[in-house]
């Protein structure tokens, strides 16, 4: 039950009146006791703290148990990790990071992020609920057919002939689709027109599947723009833009034909998470800041402007990763090969920043300075984030000229 202490402090307590967690109004910030479960003998939170909320968010028992869906998996993946020397803080404005502080870490995770993982916790728990009640069911009549009806066991992974075709001719079928579904199908179908000429053969089909391709990825880039549109009107942390170019990267520059994580080849030391190869297998490197970060700050006594302070650790950064890559360029070569058989040439690496937007740029002293830093960089160009918007507009509108 909620009890104002004092004029900003907040404290809720159970049945018993054993205080479970403490809000700060002012500060925003609650402090949140962990309850210790009689039944559980592993590890547990004795506290976890919150940082930009004045009440408790969703996700979390009020009655001091901790969090709700997957909290086990994450106490335990943490656990497993730096056993009991960390720290767990909930944030609303912060990104998801691990900071080392001493022989302890501040485990700092952004709440969007927490939710998402909790949704899909659900969604694998109401699935796998449902799979459990079609086996009780099927094995039941086994079992006691007498007793219990039989019914049809059926795997909904698995793909039947003409299953499709029954969906697709239901007439109620566009009006009730759902956003994933149609995000589904409009990425799936140019994928499908290209195997689709073995199917159906004749001249104006095939026509007609060349159309229906255009027209497709059309619709597709439009969805995409629109979204891109949509989040650079949103204050959205560094790695929700890092998660939407990765989807999206390959459309902006036609040039490229794929690209390479550094966690998927377990690469170890001074190389980027993001790297992209061209069509001749040309290595590139990305790194992706957000539309909000500073590009330039004033000399007053020259009257000019000089690379601010995130931008100019960010060009150290890249040039670190390409002095990296270029000395241990055959070894980079081999790991590439043997873990994506890709045979990519390392010759001077470019590399990208994708950070800012133009409309800081508000003055003809600014933005030609900024030409002026950009072109003086070896090997690395700064890419504004309306710029890439702007390349992607184009490409749509060379296929609607088609």
């Amino acid at each position: 039950m909620p009890k104002r202490v004092s004029k900003d402090i907040i404290e809720h307590t159970d049945d018993d009146g054993k205080l479970v967690y403490k809000i700060d109004k002012k500060k925003k910030t609650i402090h949140y006791f962990v309850k210790k479960d009689p039944k559980r003998t592993s590890f547990e939170f004795s506290e976890i703290f919150f940082d930009g909320f004045d009440k408790l968010p969703t996700g979390f028992y009020s009655n001091g148990f901790g969090i709700t869906s997957g909290g086990y998996l994450l106490r335990d993946k943490l656990y497993n990790k730096f056993g009991e020397d960390f720290t767990l803080q909930i944030s609303s404005k912060s990104e998801s990071k691990i900071l080392k502080r001493g022989k302890n870490h501040l485990v700092i995770l952004n709440i969007d992020d927490l939710q998402t993982f909790q949704n899909r916790i659900r969604e694998i728990k109401k699935d796998k609920n449902e799979e459990n009640q079609i086996a009780a069911d099927f094995y039941m009549n086994r079992f006691f057919s007498k007793h219990f009806e039989e019914t049809e066991e059926i795997d909904e992974s698995l793909y039947q002939e003409n299953q499709i075709a029954g969906i697709l001719r239901k007439v109620d079928l566009l009006e009730n689709l759902s956003k994933e579904d149609a995000e589904a199908l409009v990425k799936f179908y140019p994928d499908f027109l290209e195997v689709a000429g073995s199917k159906l053969k004749g001249k104006k089909k095939l026509i007609q599947i060349s159309k229906n391709k255009t027209e497709t990825e059309i619709i597709y880039l439009e969805s995409i723009i629109t979204e891109f549109e949509k989040k650079l009107s949103q204050n959205l942390v560094e790695h929700k833009w890092q998660e939407f170019l990765r989807e999206y990267i390959l459309l902006f520059n036609t040039n490229y034909s794929t690209f390479i994580e550094k966690a998927s080849i377990s690469l170890a030391g001074k190389y980027p998470d993001f790297m992209l190869i061209d069509v001749y297998n040309f290595l590139d490197i990305y790194e992706i800041k957000k539309p909000t970060t500073n590009l330039l700050k004033h000399d007053a006594s020259r009257d000019n402007y000089y690379w601010d302070t995130e931008l100019s650790k960010a060009i150290s950064q890249v040039e670190n990763y390409i002095d990296e890559i270029s000395k241990n360029s055959l070894s980079f070569r081999d790991l590439i090969k043997k873990k994506k058989g890709i045979d990519i040439r390392v010759i001077k690496p470019r590399a990208f920043i994708i950070a800012g937007h133009s409309n800081q740029l508000d003055n003809v002293t600014k933005e030609e300075n900024f030409r002026l830093l950009n072109t003086s960089l070896k090997n690395i160009e700064v890419i504004l984030y309306d710029d890439l918007l702007s390349s992607l507009k184009n490409f749509l509108n060379r296929l609607k000229e088609k």
